[in-house]
């Protein structure tokens, strides 16, 4: 089915795709994970969720950083 419409909420109904996709757990930005395999289906798949490493508790590299404004405070 090349012609349905692949939409964010198709991937994250889609098992195939869900267990390769990760959520930042302090900004709720969705991404994949690094290693997720050729079945996946990649129509659109690889520019709606780019890579998103997550540490431990499950952040993402940007939400780890400190901002520059709380910085001047």
């Amino acid at each position: 089915m090349r012609d349905e419409t692949r939409t964010r909420g198709w991937f994250l109904r889609d098992p195939r795709c869900r267990k390769w996709i990760v959520q930042c757990a302090a900004c709720g930005l969705f991404g994949r994970k690094p290693e997720a395999p050729a079945s996946v289906p990649k129509y659109r798949f690889e520019e709606m969720f780019p890579i998103l490493k997550l540490d431990e508790l499950g952040v993402c590299q940007h939400c780890r950083e400190p901002s520059s404004a709380s910085a001047d405070e």
